[in-house]
């Protein structure tokens, strides 16, 4: 990929692009580096869209598009098919994959009965790209005060100075930075969320699993082990405490920040 046209990842709160965050490890290559853009995008939905020319089979499509499991999460994840996710949006059934790796999301919708496709991608992990996608199935349906419009409105009137510790916005934040193992970039964010919301069983879950990064084991436990008595079903919490190693990896002193306050989280 020439460099000139690569977008760089964005981490962290406020956004970041970390030294040598992509292209990362060989682990992620079998679900993610494929390098595309919007024009690429928006060919490979239309041959989705107008089988007939001959480059895709209608009946592999409708295959490959008939549910085989529930999924529960509307609107966009309702059932999950051969590779696509099922869903219903303004009546309509859609056909949708997202993806996230540090630095980036992505969203594809299709809406087949409407000869109608949206693609949104971003490089950052804060783009709300759902709301994005909504917005914009609104607007092509003709629905100027539909769900999704409404909150393109609020996306565009927001004030972009500020931000809060909303737990969902803040692991969005986070989370990439973690995996890439930068945790420098995210303890400051880390120990406010935990001093103003310490009822949050996702502030802590994010604060063990920096301390499990940056080797801090027994911090890790208890910080995770936190997480779990505010709430016992917080299943990435219960994840990252059975997955602890026995012996901790240190990252290089270099990278990492002063170690949390523990005094007050004890």
């Amino acid at each position: 990929m020439p460099a000139d046209l690569a977008a760089s990842p964005h981490v962290g709160r406020p956004l970041t692009v970390p030294d040598g965050a992509y292209p990362y490890t060989r682990r992620h290559a079998p679900s993610s580096t494929l390098h595309s853009n919007l024009v690429e995008m928006c060919r490979w939905m239309e041959a989705h869209l107008e089988p007939a020319d001959g480059r895709l089979d209608p009946a592999l499509l409708e295959l490959m598009w008939r549910p085989v499991a529930p999924v529960g999460q509307p609107p966009w994840d309702e059932e999950a098919a051969l590779g696509w996710s099922v869903g219903r949006y303004g009546g309509h059934r859609t056909l949708s994959h997202s993806g996230a790796d540090p630095g980036f999301g992505s969203r594809l919708v299709l809406v087949p009965d409407r000869r109608t496709g949206v693609v949104v991608l971003a490089n950052s992990n804060t783009v709300l790209t759902s709301a994005i996608v909504a917005a914009a199935l609104d607007i092509a349906f003709g629905e100027q005060q539909g769900e999704g419009a409404a909150a393109f409105r609020r996306l565009v009137e927001a004030e972009s100075a500020e931000f809060g510790l909303d737990d969902e916005e803040s692991t969005k934040a986070l989370w990439g930075a973690i995996e890439l193992h930068r945790t420098d970039l995210v303890w400051p964010l880390l120990r406010a969320w935990t001093e103003l919301r310490p009822d949050s069983s996702d502030a802590w879950t994010m604060t063990g699993w920096a301390h499990q990064v940056d080797g801090e084991l027994d911090l890790a436990r208890s910080r995770l082990q936190r997480a779990l008595d505010l709430d016992p079903e917080n299943d990435d919490a219960a994840l990252i405490m059975r997955n602890l190693p026995s012996e901790a990896y240190v990252l290089p002193t270099s990278l990492r920040d002063a170690p949390v306050q523990r005094g007050s989280h004890s």
